[in-house]
């Protein structure tokens, strides 16, 4: 069996909205500013996995900082494993600036059926010494 382990999926909101999102989100515009950045929806991660004989992928979530974004782009990776049940397996994403909404969050993916949390990107912003990440 073919498993990829490491997968991002994108709602078609986000792909549609890349610029908006890119404005919102350090991390997000860190990863995709770049126009070449390759962002899918779940049904063409399917299909490419189709093409490539892989039998199950593991979808992983970005870390995003805002609480709404979190749980807008959990329910996109909780409805995907549901309508690919035999070929997805999920990990959601925690706001890192709350940690009562993480809790939530975190309970809310397990009750929906994800398998983790991933992945964890901490912002330069919210280290004291920004001279770590140099």
């Amino acid at each position: 069996m073919i498993i990829d382990f490491h997968c991002h999926i994108f709602s078609p909101e986000i792909i549609l909205n890349r610029e908006k999102y890119l404005k919102l989100d350090p991390v997000f515009q860190s990863m995709y500013s770049y126009s070449q950045a390759k962002m899918v929806t779940v049904e063409e991660l399917v299909l490419n996995m189709d093409k490539q004989n892989i039998e199950k992928s593991i979808i992983h979530n970005l870390h995003w900082e805002s609480s709404q974004i979190c749980r807008q782009t959990n329910d996109y990776i909780i409805q995907s494993v549901k309508n690919y049940r035999d070929r997805l397996e999920g990990f959601g994403a925690i706001p890192l600036d709350s940690p009562q909404d993480a809790i939530r969050e975190i309970e809310y993916c397990a009750e929906h059926g994800l398998k983790g949390i991933g992945e964890l990107r901490i912002p330069p912003h919210f280290l004291k010494n920004e001279q770590v990440l140099k």
